[in-house]
């Protein structure tokens, strides 16, 4: 008879508020990045879509930095 070895599950460990606004930090760095090349793009659509690409790095930065101070609390 065979056995499985069981599962042995850790708690994730929590991020803390540093680590929260570093990734926060990142997203806005790649949104201004991105935002720096739509100049180049000649399609309105094109730029329109970049547009879009910044607005949702910008709001996961907000929802990172958002959850982070809640579960500070």
């Amino acid at each position: 008879m065979t056995t499985s070895p069981s599962l042995v599950r850790f708690p994730a460990p929590r991020q803390t508020a540093e680590h929260c606004a570093k990734r926060a930090a990142d997203y806005e760095s790649i949104a201004r990045l991105v935002e720096d090349s739509i100049p180049n793009f000649k399609k309105e659509d094109e730029r329109q879509f970049y547009r879009e690409v910044i607005e949702s790095y910008r709001t996961a930065a907000r929802q990172i930095l958002r959850k982070a101070w809640r579960d500070g609390k």
